[in-house]
């Protein structure tokens, strides 16, 4: 597995979409079908670490949830440590 999947830090920014996305009673396809992507399985492969979220998925994902993106980010900034192993 590589670095940045298994890392505690970029896990913590998987978790803020899944715990918002179940927040919000979506399934993973139901955040695929309002981001227009046709093939199942975008989604789950970014909550388990098999594909990278970048900072705009992780926008689009927040708007796509129906959340404020920047309420998700702060969340994410809370869970983080001051130094980040990047």
């Amino acid at each position: 597995m590589r670095k940045w999947v298994s890392s505690p830090d970029y896990r913590a920014a998987v978790q803020v979409i899944v715990s918002a996305r179940v927040e919000k009673g979506l399934t993973q396809r139901e955040v695929e079908r309002r981001l227009g992507k046709t093939h199942h399985g975008w989604l789950a492969k970014i909550e388990v670490g098999e594909r990278q979220m970048n900072v705009l998925d992780m926008i689009a994902i927040a708007r796509a949830i129906g959340v404020d993106e920047r309420a998700l980010f702060d969340d994410l900034v809370s869970k983080l440590p001051e130094n980040l192993d990047v």
